[in-house]
């Protein structure tokens, strides 16, 4: 009887024991979720979605904190804030290296004599070069013709004093986004058993050393990368902007002569941007990539600000495309954003036209021929006085002089029979494409050498008859007058 007695009351105490776990369980506020790092260009953010408290009842605050991998020192990045981001930016030194960053909710309650809750830390590891999104720069592309190869100046450019875009609005006045106040806490508070250059890593401690190389699953400058690698890029010499292969191409193309075109391209950023690449000890390149609509893609490499590359004339199509994207050589390989869109240059089409110098009676001919026509825009020919013979193969004036020789979509030729002196002067070719390339040309009429001489020997021959007459009418002139000749 008794055991039946305490087996009940056992059993009636792990039920109300298990009610109360479930009821607090249900009740107390949780950490941290979703906890994540937001990063563009080494500007990172450790973000979160709020604890579950009732406002009404109770207030949360957060903290943040951040160390190097292998230390067991935290430092405080973000205290007592209410908002669910904090800016650790200024936390992460090296882009190169392992930090861990953690934030925990602190609750406290409106009640009185209520002591606050601190609830458990939220750890997440992070690596800032490999993490980070490095943007695409703003690129300006130029097209125009040169006279040959050897004028080309070269990609590599780094005396030239680059473009920039301002943007940054923090208010310490170093234009890198980085609060200043951090930083200094940050460099003076380092051990003083510390013997090298980063603060808060021991000579003992398990860190990665990105620097020379390391044994994780991120990749080292030159390792194969998962992420976007597989477009072929060959990553040697890239600090010099220009490989083995692409010296060669340049030897090849200085072997050949004629009409070359230079396509220039110049690369800006903004002013922090490039503070911060250079305070991080970033070492970076920019990769271009240019290409026709459906022809052969040129990878190239280049420092600084400016691009050129030499470009055959087009053949068989008129756009030189263009995009280009920033490269982390140092201290991981990193990949950016392309700059979108693509950029497109329409090479300008070059018009030909050539006109004829006939004698009067004969039959003219007007040739005209464009460089390239890819969208088979039409082609006209129009006379001296602006009115249009052919267009395309279809007449358009009405003398049946005019006849056509030749038409393709970069052609056009025409023939006038029985020219007079009243045919010749400038006709125009024109092509209807952006810009309305067009080219003149200038017919020239002659009278025949057998007409000439007619004329000539007329007058030789009426002259000495027509003298006498001539002479009596001066004379009755001048008697009339009252004038005498002495």
């Amino acid at each position: 009887m008794a055991m039946r007695q305490l087996v009940s009351i056992l059993g009636l105490l792990f039920l109300l024991l298990l009610h109360l776990v479930t009821w607090c369980s249900s009740h107390a506020p949780a950490s941290p979720l979703n906890v994540r790092v937001e990063s563009r260009d080494l500007l990172t953010q450790l973000r979160w979605e709020p604890a579950d408290v009732n406002p009404a009842t109770s207030s949360v605050t957060y903290r943040v904190e951040s160390k190097l991998y292998g230390r067991a020192h935290w430092r405080t990045v973000c205290a007592a804030t209410t908002e669910t981001r904090c800016d650790v930016s200024s936390a992460l030194r090296h882009p190169g290296d392992r930090y861990h960053l953690r934030v925990r909710a602190t609750v406290s309650s409106s009640s009185p004599g209520a002591s606050p809750i601190s609830l458990p830390w939220v750890v997440v590891e992070v690596l800032p070069l490999e993490t980070t999104v490095l943007s695409a720069p703003t690129v300006t592309v130029t097209l125009h013709k040169r006279l040959t190869v050897q004028e080309e100046a070269g990609g590599d450019e780094e005396e030239e004093e680059c473009r920039v875009e301002d943007e940054d609005t923090e208010d310490d006045d170093d234009d890198d986004d980085y609060d200043d106040d951090y930083d200094d806490n940050y460099d003076d508070d380092d051990d003083d058993d510390d013997d090298d250059d980063h603060d808060d890593v021991a000579d003992d401690a398990d860190r990665v050393n990105t620097h020379h190389g390391d044994d994780d699953d991120d990749h080292h400058h030159g390792d194969d990368d998962d992420d976007d690698d597989d477009d072929g890029v060959d990553r040697v010499n890239t600090h010099h902007g220009v490989d083995e292969h692409d010296e060669d191409d340049h030897e090849d193309e200085e072997e050949e002569e004629g009409e070359w075109w230079e396509l220039s391209v110049a690369v800006s950023m903004t002013s922090g941007w490039r503070r911060r690449m250079a305070r991080s000890d970033v070492v970076h390149h920019q990769q271009a990539e240019v290409f026709t609509r459906g022809g052969t893609t040129i990878t190239e490499r280049f420092v600084g600000c400016r691009f050129r590359h030499a470009v055959p004339p087009p053949r068989g199509a008129t756009e030189y495309c263009v995009r280009v994207r920033i490269v982390a050589d140092y201290p991981r390989w990193k990949t950016g954003e392309w700059s979108p869109p693509v950029l497109c240059l329409a090479a300008p089409i070059s018009m030909l036209a050539t006109g004829d110098a006939v004698s009067e009676g004969d039959t003219a001919t007007l040739r005209c021929t464009a460089s390239d026509n890819p969208d088979l825009d039409p082609i006209q020919w129009s006379n001296p006085h602006g009115h249009t013979l052919y267009f395309q193969s279809v007449k358009a004036h009405t003398d049946p002089r005019v006849s056509l020789l030749h038409w393709s979509s970069t052609r056009l030729d025409l023939a006038i029979s029985r020219v007079s002196t009243l045919d010749q002067g400038v006709y125009s070719c024109s092509l209807f494409s952006l810009g309305t390339p067009t080219a003149n040309a200038l017919l020239t009429v002659s009278m025949r050498l057998m007409l000439t001489l007619m004329v000539t020997l007329m007058v030789a021959v009426a002259v000495p008859f027509l003298a006498p007459f001539l002479l009596g009418t001066a004379w009755g002139i001048w008697s009339a007058a009252g004038k005498r000749p002495e």
